[in-house]
C-alpha cells in the first residue's frame, strides 16, 4: 500500500483551515476544562456525552452512540449514527519515535486495509511544513458495505493526532457538515493524554480540517 502526495495539489494548513472556517465558522477544537465551551455551537437536537473513561466530551445528535477505546498510548473515540454507517473518529497519543506524517498516514490507512481488502486511497494532500496530511478514499468494512471517508493526520512535537469522517459511498458530501460539527466539538479532558504529550494551544485545531 502506498500514499503518494501530489505536489501540484498540496494544500497549506492555512488554506485548509480557511476552507473549513467557511463551512463551520470556527474549525478549532476547544480543550475541555472549567469554563470551556465547544468550538462549534452544537445546536438543537444535540446532546452532551462523556465517554466511559471520561477521556472525551462530545456533542452528538440524539440517537448517536460514542465509544471510547485505546490503542497503545493513543486515546480514541468513535461517534456513530443509529445505523452505524456514518461516523466520526478521533485518536490522539504519543507519536512513534522517528515517525513522519506520511508514515503516520500509511499506518492509519493500513488499519483500514486490514478491515477491508478493497481499500482505495484516492488522493492525499500534505501541508507545506510536513506536519499534517489529508487523505480520502473508500473501503468496505464488514456489515457496512461500500464506505467513503476522509482522514486527517498530524504530528506536533511528540504527539500524533488522527481523525476521520465516513459515510456510505456517495453520501459523504451530504452528511459532511453534520460530521464536521461533531468532530469540531470533540474535547479531550485534562489528564486524559499521556504526560509526555503537549496539549495544543488554546483555540487551535488538533489537525487541519477540510
Amino acid at each position: 500500500m502506498s500514499i503518494r502526495v501530489n505536489p501540484s495539489r498540496t494544500l497549506c494548513v492555512t488554506a485548509i483551515a480557511m476552507l473549513v472556517l467557511a463551512v463551520l465558522h470556527d474549525p478549532c477544537f476547544a480543550q475541555a476544562g472549567k469554563g470551556s465551551r465547544a468550538a462549534t455551537p452544537a445546536g438543537p437536537g444535540m446532546q452532551k456525552v462523556v465517554t466511559q473513561q471520561a477521556s472525551f466530551v462530545l456533542y452528538i445528535p440524539k440517537g448517536w452512540k460514542a465509544q471510547e477505546s485505546a490503542d497503545g498510548q493513543a486515546f480514541q473515540v468513535t461517534a456513530s449514527d443509529p445505523s452505524g454507517r456514518s461516523s466520526v473518529f478521533l485518536s490522539t497519543g504519543a507519536a512513534s519515535q522517528g515517525e513522519n506524517v506520511t508514515a503516520l498516514a500509511k499506518r492509519e490507512a493500513a488499519k483500514l486495509g486490514r478491515a477491508a481488502r478493497d481499500l482505495e486511497i484516492r488522493s492525499a494532500f500534505a501541508s507545506r511544513d510536513g506536519s499534517s496530511l489529508t487523505f480520502d478514499g473508500t473501503y468496505s468494512p464488514p456489515k457496512r458495505g461500500k464506505t467513503e471517508f476522509r482522514s486527517w493526520v498530524s504530528l506536533q512535537g511528540g504527539q500524533s493526532t488522527c481523525a476521520r469522517i465516513e459515510a456510505p459511498a456517495g453520501q459523504l458530501n451530504a452528511v459532511r457538515p453534520a460530521l464536521l460539527t461533531v468532530l469540531s466539538n470533540i474535547r479531550v479532558m485534562k489528564g486524559a493524554v499521556a504526560p509526555r504529550l503537549r496539549q495544543p494551544p488554546s483555540g487551535c485545531s488538533w489537525f487541519p480540517t477540510a
